[in-house]
C-alpha cells in the first residue's frame, strides 16, 4: 500500500505549547506563569465563567483549580467535549484526597489525553515536574500522551501510514520484577515511533488514532513481529527465560484471523508460545464480548498466555475473572501510586490479590515509582511488578544490560535502571529490525 508523499519541512522555529490556568489565587498564577512561562503560551482566568474560546483553541495543558467560588469544574470539564481527548490535565485543591481522586476517575472518564493532581498548598517543588515534564526534550522520548504536531496538510494517520511502510516503529521493553527476589521475569513492550524529525514519540501519542482505523490489525502484527525479533536478539547468549508482554487493541481481538496470525509469527520467530503473554483491557473485551472470547480461546489453544491489563479501572473487574479464562491481572497504575496513602487503594489491592491466589493467577502491579510502594506490595504476597522506581521503558540494548545484571539494584539507596541515550534504528543492530 503507498505511503503519500511529499511531507513538507518543519520549521526551526520552536512551537510553544498553549497552557491554561484556571484558579482564583493570584499568586498561583504568578508561579504557573514562572514556572511554564518559558516553554508555554500561557493564559490564566480566575474562574470557568471567564474562560474564552480563544483560550481553548489547540490548548495543551489545563491547569483547574476544583474549588472555584463562582465556577463549577465538573461541569467545565464535561462542556470541552471531544477535545479533552487533546488536552493534559492538572487539578489543583486543597479538598480532601478522596474527593480529588474520585474527581480525578470522572476526568480520566471524560477520555482527557492525561489525568494529574497535586494537593494545595502549590509550591515550585510541586508544580515544577509537573509542568516541565509535558515539554518533550529533543534528546528523549516524548512520554506526553497527545499527537505529535505534523507540518503543513499532513495528517497523523497519513503519517503513520507512511511510517509503518518505512519501519520507523520499534518496540522498547520495560522490565518485570519478582517483587520479592528482585529478579527480572520478563518485559512489557512497548511502542516507539522513530519520527525522522521529531525523534522518538512514545505509544499514546498514535494508539489512539490507530485504534478501530485500517492500520490497526496491520500495526498490531507488525508491532508483534517486531517485539518479538527485538526481545530475542536482546536475550540471546543468555539463560533468561522470561515472558514478552504484548498489548492487543480491541479491533485485533475482533478479528477471527487474530489467533493465526500470532502463530505464524510465532513459528517464524521459533519463539515459544508460553512466553508470549496478551495483554487485553476491558474495554476491548465489551465491545463485541463474542467475538473476543472466541480469540482469547483461540489463543489459549496455542498456549499464549492472557493478561487482563488496567485491572480494576472498569465496571466488572471481578465479573470478567469469572466470566474469561485469564491467566495474569495487572493492578492498574492508578491504585499502585496512591497505596500507601488511601486505605481505600489498599484494601482493593489486597481484594484482587486474595482473589487472583485463588483462582491461581499471576498478578503484576503498574507504575510503581516509590521504595515504600514497593515494600508495601512485596509484604503482601509473590507479586510482580514494574514501575520507574526500576526502570523506564529501555531500548533493547539497556534491556540486554538489565537482563545480564537479573536483579535490581540493591535496598539502599534503590535506584532505576537508566536507559542508554536513544538511537536511531540505523545505529544499533539490537534496534534494527530485520524485516
Amino acid at each position: 500500500m503507498p505511503a503519500p508523499e511529499g511531507l513538507p519541512l518543519m520549521s526551526d522555529q520552536p512551537l510553544r505549547r498553549r497552557l491554561l490556568l484556571v484558579d482564583d489565587d493570584p499568586f498561583v498564577h504568578r508561579q504557573v506563569r514562572h514556572i511554564a512561562g518559558r516553554d508555554f503560551d500561557v493564559h490564566c482566568t480566575l474562574s470557568t465563567v471567564a474562560v474564552t474560546p480563544d483560550m481553548l483553541t489547540s490548548l495543551d495543558t489545563l491547569v483547574l483549580d476544583l474549588n472555584l467560588p463562582d465556577g463549577d469544574a465538573i461541569g467545565f470539564m464535561q462542556g470541552l467535549g471531544e477535545s479533552a481527548r487533546d488536552i493534559r490535565l492538572i487539578l489543583v485543591s486543597g479538598l480532601e484526597a478522596k474527593t480529588i481522586r474520585l474527581t480525578a476517575t470522572v476526568a480520566r472518564q471524560l477520555q482527557f489525553r492525561s489525568v494529574e493532581i497535586a494537593a494545595k498548598p502549590l509550591s515550585a517543588v510541586k508544580l515544577a515536574p509537573l509542568l516541565q515534564c509535558s515539554v518533550p526534550r529533543a534528546d528523549s522520548v516524548a512520554e506526553s500522551p497527545g499527537a505529535p504536531v505534523l507540518p503543513g496538510s499532513q495528517t497523523l494517520e497519513e503519517e503513520l501510514h507512511r511510517a509503518l511502510a518505512r519501519n520507523e516503529f520499534l518496540s522498547h521493553f520495560q522490565p518485570q520484577f519478582d517483587l520479592n527476589s528482585r529478579r527480572c521475569t520478563g518485559a512489557e513492550a512497548l511502542c516507539r515511533w522513530a519520527h525522522p524529525r521529531l525523534g522518538l514519540i512514545g505509544p499514546a501519542s498514535i494508539i489512539d488514532t490507530l485504534e478501530g482505523g485500517p492500520l490497526s490489525m496491520a500495526f498490531s502484527l507488525y508491532m508483534l513481529d517486531d517485539a518479538i525479533e527485538r526481545f530475542k536478539a536482546a536475550t540471546a547468549g543468555t539463560e533468561f527465560a522470561g515472558t514478552l508482554s504484548v498489548n492487543m487493541p480491541v479491533s485485533a481481538l475482533e478479528s477471527t484471523r487474530l489467533a493465526n496470525h500470532v502463530s505464524e509469527i510465532l513459528r517464524r520467530h521459533d519463539f515459544p508460545a508460553q512466553r508470549l503473554t496478551v495483554e487485553i483491557t476491558e474495554r476491548g473485551i465489551s465491545r463485541d464480548a463474542a467475538c473476543s472470547s472466541a480469540t482469547i480461546a483461540s489463543l489459549r489453544i496455542r498456549g499464549v498466555r492472557i493478561s487482563l491489563d488496567d485491572f480494576g479501572t472498569g465496571y466488572s473487574s471481578f465479573e470478567k475473572l469469572k466470566d474469561l479464562a485469564i491467566d495474569e491481572i495487572k493492578i492498574d497504575k492508578h491504585f499502585v501510586a496512591d497505596v500507601i496513602d488511601s486505605r481505600t487503594s489498599q484494601t482493593l489491592v489486597q481484594a484482587a490479590i486474595s482473589i487472583a491466589d485463588e483462582m491461581g493467577l499471576r498478578v503484576v502491579a503498574e507504575g510503581i515509582e516509590t521504595p515504600a510502594a514497593a515494600d508495601w506490595l512485596a509484604a503482601q504476597g509473590h507479586l510482580l511488578g514494574q514501575g520507574y522506581l526500576y526502570a523506564r521503558p529501555l531500548d533493547p540494548t539497556s534491556f540486554r544490560e538489565c537482563v545480564l545484571q537479573q536483579t535490581t539494584p540493591p535496598d539502599t539507596p534503590r535506584r532505576a535502571v537508566t536507559p542508554a541515550r536513544p538511537s536511531t534504528p540505523h545505529q544499533d543492530p539490537l534496534t534494527q529490525p530485520q524485516h
